[in-house]
């Protein structure tokens, strides 16, 4: 089945000591936001999606260039719904470049699977020294409102990361609950939705101050995983999207507040 073929190209670049939108192009369903600029000189882009879900056999592809000294945030208009499927799937891929001395940070809000849906994704990300990342991924069980937990077909997710060159980071989830006991010891364990942040360069956050805050939250679980000396991957189990939403923002807030070119966030 044939469906839609979404596509969005972003290369920033800095002029007169602020972030501009160099160059851009989108496909429907695909739209983008006139960029929001901060007090700092960065850039915030709103990237809005003209269809009520993915469909069967859709293909969305992003790619983004954060040219060198450029400050990024990008995040969505609204939750990511996979719609249910007769046979197909639909698949998702995004690729970024952050150029020497550039910052990202990549904040797509929550993902649902609906009732019988498959989708694929795959994120590449190339940090060059002195580069800067904060990317967030959260993921729901479903429409549990509807008894729609982990009833999904399928859902895979490939992220891997590289700085100057070398890969950093590699996960590749793949969950098919119709094998897999999804809320069950090693899996979920009673949970329903899951996030991950990872954090790199300027964002990198202290750990003691992180487990401080996430500490003050009930009904969850985290751990946090370092990599290098300038990066930390968290993970928090949650039962529900709009509580791991806030909480992540709380997250961001924290880490923004000790990075000296975010005082904006």
């Amino acid at each position: 089945m044939k469906g839609n073929a979404g596509a969005l190209r972003i290369i920033t670049a800095t002029k007169n000591g602020k972030t501009v939108l160099e160059d851009c192009y989108f496909k429907a369903p695909y739209k983008i936001a006139s960029p929001f600029v901060q007090d700092d000189g960065s850039i915030t882009l709103m990237v809005m999606n003209a269809s009520a879900g993915i469909l069967e056999g859709d293909t969305y592809e992003i790619d983004m260039q954060i040219g060198r000294g450029s400050s990024v945030t990008v995040t969505e208009q609204s939750y990511t719904k996979i719609f249910k499927m007769d046979s197909g799937t639909a698949v998702r891929t995004m690729a970024a470049t952050i150029e020497e001395g550039a910052c990202l940070q990549y904040l797509p809000l929550p993902v649902i699977p609906f009732r019988n849906s498959s989708c694929s994704s795959f994120t590449e990300i190339n940090i060059e020294k002195g580069g800067s990342l904060v990317y967030r991924d959260i993921l729901s069980c479903g429409r549990l409102g509807m008894g729609e937990k982990f009833a999904f077909s399928h859902y895979s997710s490939l992220l891997e990361i590289r700085f100057d060159g070398r890969k950093i980071f590699h996960e590749n989830i793949c969950m098919e609950p119709n094998k897999q006991a999804l809320g069950s010891l090693g899996y979920y364990e009673g949970f329903t939705h899951q996030a991950a942040m990872f954090f790199f360069g300027r964002f990198c956050p202290n750990e003691d101050q992180l487990e401080t805050l996430l500490k003050a939250f009930s009904n969850i679980e985290f751990g946090s995983t370092r990599i290098l000396s300038d990066g930390v991957v968290l993970r928090i189990l949650g039962k529900g999207a709009d509580q791991l939403e806030k909480i992540c923002s709380e997250v961001q807030k924290l880490v923004c507040k000790s990075s000296a070119m975010f005082q904006h966030c």
